[in-house]
């Protein structure tokens, strides 16, 4: 059912009270064709005013868990694995002495003195 704007509205009526006085004033038309007639003019049909919330509810839930469902799996594939290889990547070939060694040099720690230094 399409919704109508004020104006159509209006012009609709307007036509149905044309029809109604027509059908009411002619004798030529019978009692199926004024059923026709009346019929042609029809309102939308009556909007659901129980269990309307409870409706959109269970809709919107359902929407909501496949949203947050999509959004799960986006993260994990598109941010959480990608993380976990670069990670993998680096510490694939990490040295860990090596690493200690360069920072030692650097005099990042105060209980060992750099390469080279007397104690």
């Amino acid at each position: 059912v399409i919704p109508l704007i004020r104006s159509e509205f209006r012009i609709l009526l307007c036509f149905a009270t044309y029809l109604d006085l027509c059908i009411s004033s002619s004798a030529i038309l019978g009692v199926v064709e004024a059923e026709l007639l009346s019929n042609l003019i029809t309102m939308s049909a009556a909007p659901q005013l129980r269990g309307l919330l409870n409706k959109q509810i269970g809709r919107h839930l359902w929407v909501a868990i496949g949203l947050s469902v999509a959004t799960a799996a986006g993260w994990k594939y598109g941010v959480c694995e990608p993380r976990k290889a670069v990670y993998a990547n680096y510490y694939k070939d990490f040295d860990a002495q090596a690493d200690f060694d360069r920072m030692r040099n650097l005099g990042l720690f105060q209980s060992c003195k750099p390469d080279g230094e007397e104690e």
